[in-house]
């Protein structure tokens, strides 16, 4: 009837005895001597009215179905070190404490309090029987507390802990909990686990942690270099998962929290969350890492890319087998990396990894670098992949210095649209596909490099392979864009058609095919739009070849744009124009080998308004067309071909030139 303290003296509860006690259990000794209890046997039973408080070198022990049963809040370790509750079962019998006197009791447990509890420890271990140690009534559970280092939760071999809401480090650091085997569990029921202070741990190894949260998080990384470790076919799972759908979520390195890890690998080891976000909140230098064939399911991942100013966060998808995947509930959303001020986040997919996100949701794209700059994507080694569903991807929205390297056989794969450069403050944003077998596709919507920005670009060498329904360099007002097809082997084909400066002010972007690259395409133009001016494409060197299944044209309504074709470079098209209604703009072929060959009519200057256009043949260069026309339109005036020392092959059709009153020459 009075609280119950115990020195160095052992206690032993066995043969089915029940020890009843009606007020606080303390196990405290003032000489440091340890002291121990053991309760031990079917229906041997220890119960208190109030909590119990392991304090200094206090030991339970409770094994072979025996039972603690309490009714109030319980510390193991409150400012006291090397405390222990051990909890065993074994074959059938379960071993249990009840910290509450009944499921959902408003009752805590903490493991390791105040500065000087460390090294405490509580051991839940089933005897390999799947709950045959249980510790449950726990309304909140919480290790290392205000200050208290080094303290271990272990539920193992069958173990089995059902708790509420769950802290491990709070202020506190080196603290680890440890869910170990296939049938051990650790049920936080729909509560949030939250990890703060310094070099926490939550280590699933081979286990199952399953919490969940409704309205913000279910899993939030705070502080300094705290981890999770899911592996050997441990889970992770949010119990809300899918249901409310995107509200959820995986914070990692969150509200300042730094060197954060989530670690999930090898086959089997699963995490299922709605969001993951890393870095919010001012987060730096966190990661998500996906190993060894392990698979992350989400809905979304936000990689300091909802609230501003996180930097150098990682996500990391590595080896064959390992996938970040869609949610198998509602829809997703994919991918961003770094919203405003957020700079240097990343995403790295190699060795086989793979990332298969989105579904068919207007609006919604992966994004590198939405404000934030210096973002960047790696996709890197055969079988490695990154798929995505949404409406496409954006690499630099309204931000600089973005890229998206493919390599070394990596494929993405985009059933959207694709921009390098998007909105009038995105420049110096690239994408580059090098290495044979590294693979762009997109299989819907335009490849847009400046996307209403500048100074943006695409680079494809080595034998790099981009596949797209077209290739617009300079859409929306945008100048100085490029892309570069370099390298025997490197290939851009469009089933659409190559266009430099689509709509008004598209100026001074480039194309330049080079060191036999090839180009493939229905169609092109260079300079689209009114005021798209001083755009280029440049073809040199034996094999860089264009071919065009459909009408090239330089300088459809825009001014001073041109096509050259140098040292063996050679464009084939169908019918050929220099100046549809634009003025200024010009063709050169020059050098042996280089050729530009039509299999229909070329027009020099071919509607009104269309003056001063230019072809010039020249040092052997060669040009084929099927009849042609110099200024065949009323107010077309002062076009010229040129061919010098060289040939104009003009097949089986009509030379006609000036029309209407309009003047050329040849």
């Amino acid at each position: 009837d009075r609280p119950y303290g115990l020195g160095a003296n052992p206690v032993t509860v066995s043969n089915g005895t029940v020890f009843a006690n009606l007020g606080a259990m303390a196990y405290t000794n003032g000489n440091g001597a340890a002291q121990t209890t053991l309760v031990t046997g079917i229906n041997s039973l220890w119960t208190n009215s109030a909590g119990f408080v392991i304090g200094a070198n206090g030991r339970v022990t409770v094994t072979n179905g025996g039972s603690l049963f309490g009714a109030g809040d319980s510390y193991v370790g409150t400012n006291g070190a090397n405390s222990a509750v051990i909890i065993v079962g074994g074959p059938g019998v379960i071993s249990r404490w009840a910290v509450g006197a009944t499921i959902g009791a408003t009752k805590t447990l903490t493991v390791g309090a105040g500065v000087a509890g460390t090294s405490n420890v509580l051991l839940i271990d089933g005897g390999g029987i799947a709950g045959g140690a249980v510790v449950t009534n726990v309304a909140a559970f919480k290790l290392g507390l205000s200050g208290a280092s080094s303290n271990q939760v272990t539920v193992a071999n069958g173990g089995r802990l059902f708790t509420g809401a769950g802290t491990i480090g709070s202020a506190a650091s080196y603290n680890t909990v440890s869910v170990v085997s296939s049938n051990s569990t650790w049920n936080l029921g729909n509560n949030s686990l939250i990890m703060t202070g310094t070099g926490n741990v939550l280590r699933i190894d081979g286990g199952t942690v399953t919490n969940g949260q409704t309205t913000f998080e279910c899993l939030s990384l705070y502080g300094i270099s705290n981890q999770v470790v899911i592996t050997n076919g441990g889970v992770l799972r949010e119990t809300s998962y899918g249901l409310s759908h995107g509200t959820p979520n995986g914070w990692v390195g969150y509200n300042g929290g730094s060197y954060a890890q989530v670690l999930v690998t090898g086959t089997g080891s699963v995490w299922d969350v709605d969001v993951i976000r890393l870095g919010e909140y001012s987060g730096n230098f966190n990661s998500l890492t996906i190993a060894n064939g392990a698979t992350v399911r989400v809905a979304m991942v936000s990689v300091a890319s909802t609230w501003v100013q996180g930097m150098s966060n990682s996500v990391i998808v590595t080896g064959e087998g390992s996938l970040l995947t869609n949610s198998p509930y509602g829809l997703s959303w994919g991918i961003s990396l770094g919203k405003t001020g957020a700079n240097g986040n990343n995403l790295t997919v190699s060795h086989g990894g793979k990332v298969i996100l989105g579904t068919s949701q207007a609006g919604w794209y992966h994004q590198i670098g939405s404000g934030g700059d210096r973002n960047w994507a790696l996709v890197t080694d055969p079988g490695s992949v990154w798929v995505n569903y949404c409406d496409g991807i954006q690499v630099g929205t309204s931000s600089n210095f973005n890229t998206l390297v493919i390599s070394n056989g990596g494929l993405v794969q985009v059933s959207g649209s694709m921009s390098i450069g998007n909105g009038v403050n995105a420049r110096s944003n690239a994408v580059t596909v090098t290495g044979s077998g590294s693979v762009w596709t997109n299989s819907a919507g335009a490849f847009s490099v400046g996307y209403q920005g500048s100074d943006n670009s695409l680079r494809i060498d080595n034998g790099g392979l981009v596949v797209a329904p077209s290739l617009i360099l300079g859409n929306i007002a945008s100048s100085n864009n490029s892309a570069t097809l370099t390298d025997a082997g490197s290939i851009c084909r469009l089933s659409g058609a190559l266009i430099l400066g689509k709509s008004a002010f598209g100026v001074s972007n480039q194309m330049l095919i080079t060191n036999g690259a090839v180009l493939t395409s229905a169609g092109g133009t260079v300079g689209n739009g009114v005021g798209s001016t001083n755009n280029t494409v440049t073809i040199t060197g034996a094999g860089s070849v264009w071919t065009s299944s459909a009408a090239m044209t330089v300088g459809s309504t825009g001014a001073w744009n041109n096509l050259t074709l140098a040292n063996g470079g050679q464009a084939f098209g169908t019918s050929g124009t220099i100046g549809n209604s634009g003025t200024g703009n010009t063709v050169i072929v020059s050098d042996t080998g280089s050729a530009w060959r039509l299999s229909s009519t070329l027009t020099v200057g071919s509607a009104a308004g269309g003056s001063y256009n230019q072809l010039l043949v020249t040092n052997n260069g060669s040009l084929t067309s099927v009849g042609g026309g110099v200024g065949t339109a009323v107010n077309a005036n002062s076009n010229t071909i040129t061919i010098v020392g060289t040939t104009w092959a003009v097949g089986g059709g009509t030379l006609r030139v000036g029309a209407s009153g309009s003047t050329g020459n040849v």
